[in-house]
């Protein structure tokens, strides 16, 4: 990650990172609405689009279309409070800017960490057949939000765009999943697997009752609403672990 990470303007406490991933949030929050009303106009785009009735192509669209959108809000979020921490006096338009140079990055280490959700979403509670993993959520939703942490770290890289990719998300793994960061990680974590769930259970819930669109209402306010505040959150822990990490060798 680049040299934000080092700043002395970054809490040590969790009570501390907290504050300032809500006040570094809240400098820039209309950027961050106007990214999340983005992310919610592809939903409305995808779901009154012409696609087929199986569901199967919405559904993809929805997939892709959420990871494009997502990826602009992550990294203009994550760049914001870089320059905060680092205390660089960036405009919105800067930081909008700077969001879109590492937007192919991003985007990669998102793809990559919802490839890998979805394919293990029975082992952590949220597939059809989680009935019989559920003893198994716990690990798989610690690794989730280490992967979560791929997107920050990622906007946050010097690596060139392509590399970043790869580095990116190695290096949110690596760092999250140290010993001494587990407590901390288990708070990121519970913060990334509460909107899957919650949009599982509305899905649920809407599907068993008949309710039309169920897939849009399921996904569209949810992730428009919680991707910017995830984002602030999964910042400045990346930055903190990877603080910590540096610590201990140091040490």
């Amino acid at each position: 990650m680049t040299e934000a990470g080092q700043g002395e303007r970054l809490p040590s406490s969790v009570d501390g990172l907290l504050e300032l991933a809500f006040a570094g949030y809240v400098q820039r929050i209309g950027l961050y609405l106007a990214l999340a009303a983005g992310i919610f106009a592809v939903y409305v785009a995808i779901e009154f689009a012409p696609f087929p009735p199986d569901g199967v192509a919405r559904e993809a669209a929805y997939i892709a279309g959420s990871l494009v959108a997502d990826a602009l809000l992550v990294g203009a979020v994550a760049m914001g409070i870089a320059a905060r921490i680092a205390g660089k006096p960036l405009t919105s338009r800067a930081v909008l800017g700077a969001a879109t140079d590492r937007w192919l990055p991003v985007m990669g280490a998102l793809t990559i960490t919802n490839f890998f959700v979805s394919y293990t979403s029975d082992l952590g509670a949220l597939g059809p057949d989680r009935g019989p993993f559920m003893f198994a959520a716990p690990l798989f939703w610690l690794l989730w939000g280490a992967m979560a942490l791929s997107g920050p770290v990622a906007a946050l890289s010097s690596d060139p765009p392509a590399l970043a990719i790869v580095t990116g998300f190695a290096r949110a793994v690596a760092i999250s999943l140290r010993l001494q960061n587990l407590a901390r990680l288990c708070l990121v974590a519970f913060a990334a697997v509460v909107p899957l769930l919650l949009g599982e259970i509305v899905y649920d819930l809407m599907h068993q009752h008949g309710i039309g669109h169920a897939l849009f209402w399921a996904n569209a306010p949810i992730d428009a609403l919680a991707t910017g505040p995830l984002a602030a959150l999964q910042t400045v822990f990346a930055l903190d672990f990877a603080r910590r990490g540096r610590s201990t060798s140091s040490g």
